[in-house]
């Protein structure tokens, strides 16, 4: 939708009205694959990880049981109970999603 609205050449509340739309859906999904586009873009551009610091409390030996949790305000905590069904690469990029879902 999003292409056909580009290719238009249309205002986005033209093309919405001519396309039997709400105007505030096209700019949703402007909005979505914008950032979508960004993450795919980071991705691929990224060669590592990036290093998010944390700190283990407890036995070093109990760390593959424990529960990590990582806090992102005081309203967002994400918890990860099975460390070895995720790549850092993975919390990571969950991690920046969520901060850019916040700010």
């Amino acid at each position: 939708m999003v292409e056909a609205w580009e290719a238009s050449g249309a205002s986005v509340p033209t093309f919405a009205q001519r396309s039997g739309l709400v105007a505030q859906r096209v700019y949703w999904w402007k909005a979505r694959l914008r950032r979508t586009r960004a993450v795919e873009l980071s991705s691929a551009t990224r060669s590592q990880p990036p290093f998010i610091p944390l700190t283990l409390r407890g036995e070093v030996g109990a760390a593959r049981s424990a529960v990590v949790t990582v806090v992102l305000s005081p309203e967002v905590r994400v918890e990860m109970a099975e460390l070895d069904a995720m790549s850092a690469a993975w919390v990571a990029t969950l991690v920046k999603s969520l901060r850019e879902v916040l700010a």
